[in-house]
């Protein structure tokens, strides 16, 4: 193993692009091959990264939502082709916008088709109506919010498109009505728990906050130049715009972790579903069914490529690889990112696993960071 241009890169991540702190942990067979960090994890630039330091997962929670659901699969009690008003009625009442106007769906979304991805559903956290209903309700919870969400016009006819959405977010709360408990509670004792996880909730509990580490935002309006720590500007580490309301457990976006700790997730799913302990949380097949694309139309593929990764296409919540020749990683090498930075990969073929954090939001160059540290991972494996 040879990681020195790994490691190189990681250490210029912020002369290069700007990046105050990150850290990166790579796992193979269940033993952790590299851990490197960078930077300063707060504005007076006195603290480095340790690994007591909790950053923001965003959108790198919909992995923990897809194995909680296949979970629930495996033992019987949902299916993937159950129509998700089964569970959320709010969702059969739904219609699809149409030119002309509003027409009833001919196919009631399914289980699969929000976790795909699929479900007509839009992204926007920030509508009016939802903010005021939670500014009125403080205390409503994942259910309730999620029951005010669902009331305006699908997109699309569910099934026909891909559109990223609040379709995992549905899916939370479809888990609560399943299990009967609250999205926190059931994580612990679905993933935390058999992993041996310390840190991994939804939000931020009160004893932990002094261990968030510094958020950012990217400004894009200004020239690309070698001056990027100017395009940078802090925001709150508590900060987090997808988490509607203090009891909304925000299964797309809002769990809060430890690299040590989700590492662990990554590492369990590259080796067929059994954690570094023995426990198995999922079985090698519905692992190989979340990594199947599900863009089986023209259509679809063009949708996801608006905006998404290069050489990858999407399965069930996660990317999957289905062009090796944009990548070191072999075909089916799967995971996700989130929207500060976080990046994770799975790769059941080599038994190879990376989480990469950092903190910083709306950062257009953030995918080749990603990319390159793949291709360094791979190259310094000779693989």
């Amino acid at each position: 193993m040879k990681f020195s241009r790994l490691a190189s890169f990681i250490d210029h991540l912020e002369p290069i692009y700007g990046i105050p702190h990150c850290d990166i942990s790579i796992y193979q067979e269940h033993q952790e091959i590299f851990r490197r960090s960078s930077g300063y994890t707060d504005l007076e630039r006195t603290k480095r990264p340790d690994d007591q330091d909790l950053y923001w997962l965003y959108s790198a929670s919909k992995v923990s939502l897809t194995v909680m659901i296949l979970q629930l699969v495996e033992q019987g009690k949902i299916r993937l082709d159950d129509p998700v008003c089964q569970y959320i009625p709010e969702v059969g009442r739904l219609q699809i916008r149409t030119e002309t106007g509003l027409e009833p769906c001919a196919h009631q979304a399914t289980i699969e088709d929000y976790l795909a991805m699929q479900g007509g559903l839009k992204y926007n956290v920030e509508r009016p109506d939802i903010l005021s209903y939670t500014r009125e309700n403080p205390a409503a919870s994942t259910r309730d919010v999620i029951h005010k969400w669902l009331t305006i016009p699908l997109d699309f006819e569910p099934g026909t498109r891909f559109q990223y959405s609040m379709c995992h977010d549905v899916l939370g709360a479809v888990i609560e009505v399943v299990t009967g408990r609250r999205l926190q509670d059931h994580i612990q004792e679905a993933i935390a728990k058999p992993l041996g996880m310390q840190d991994l909730d939804y939000g931020i509990r009160p004893e932990k906050k002094d261990r968030m580490v510094q958020q950012y935002e990217y400004d894009p309006l200004q020239n690309f130049t070698s001056a990027r720590k100017e395009k940078l500007y802090p925001i709150s580490s508590f900060q987090n715009h997808f988490i509607l309301g203090e009891n909304y457990d925000c299964a797309g976006a809002g769990l809060v972790t430890r690299v040590s700790d989700y590492i662990l997730l990554a590492d369990t799913l590259a080796n067929d579903g059994i954690g570094w302990n023995g426990n198995r949380i999922l079985t090698r097949e519905s692992i190989d069914n979340m990594r199947r694309s599900r863009l089986d139309t023209p259509q679809k593929k063009t949708d996801y490529r608006k905006g998404m990764d290069f050489g990858y296409e999407y399965g069930l919540g996660v990317r999957t690889l289905v062009y090796p020749e944009t990548s070191k990683s072999p075909v089916g090498e799967f995971g996700w990112d989130g929207y500060a930075g976080v990046f994770l990969l799975a790769d059941v073929e080599n038994r190879l696993s990376m989480l990469f954090v950092m903190s910083v939001g709306n950062m257009s160059p953030v995918k080749q960071v990603h990319h390159r540290m793949r291709d360094l991972m791979y190259e310094g494996l000779g693989l």
